[in-house]
């Protein structure tokens, strides 16, 4: 088990977005300083919304997103500060190398084990954060060749079907705890 390291909880930067009716938000994110999170934390940050990256590097968030993000290895290190949302973009890169056994089951864990976190600090936070927003893939769908793909489309049984179908049965696990989950679909996971 990672010991979590401390950073201390940053403020928000205000910015002319912000008002009453739209105030800056907590937002927990695992899978911040990959491609699609450094772009979406820059994002939020611009925004005005409080980052708290939950990183298997976290010395190495605040040189990748800025000074302002808050950075742990575990998520449980902010159960007393309250999340408005959590956002799951954990994942080995999928099209990095050959698909042998053992790397099938790195990009498993490195899926499951970041989803599990997030569910069980909703569990164990007294200020349940309102949604979950977590992560797949057009993988789910399996090769089409040139046919549209949509989400009435036939899914083929091969490992990214898999894949994606644990990695969201995972999420899913926070609907019991009263979030809600949405799942995120991009053609590169």
């Amino acid at each position: 088990m990672n010991t979590p390291t401390h950073t201390p909880v940053h403020t928000p930067v205000h910015t002319p977005m912000q008002t009453a009716m739209n105030p800056p938000m907590n937002i927990m994110i695992t899978g911040g300083t990959g491609f699609i999170g450094q772009a979406l934390c820059h994002a939020l940050l611009n925004q005005g919304h409080v980052l708290y990256v939950v990183s298997r590097h976290p010395d190495q968030v605040n040189a990748i997103l800025g000074h302002t993000v808050n950075a742990a290895t575990d998520p449980l290190q902010w159960l007393d500060q309250p999340m408005d949302v959590m956002i799951n973009l954990a994942g080995a890169p999928i099209a990095d190398a050959r698909w042998s056994d053992a790397r099938k089951e790195i990009l498993l864990q490195s899926r499951l084990g970041p989803t599990r976190q997030l569910v069980r600090y909703a569990k164990e936070a007294s200020h349940k954060p309102k949604v979950l927003i977590s992560g797949s893939a057009i993988g789910f769908y399996g090769p089409h060749g040139d046919e549209d793909v949509t989400e009435s489309s036939d899914s083929h049984d091969d490992f990214a079907h898999r894949l994606c179908l644990e990695w969201e049965s995972e999420a899913l696990a926070a609907r019991e705890l009263g979030l809600r989950v949405w799942s995120a679909y991009c053609a590169q996971a």
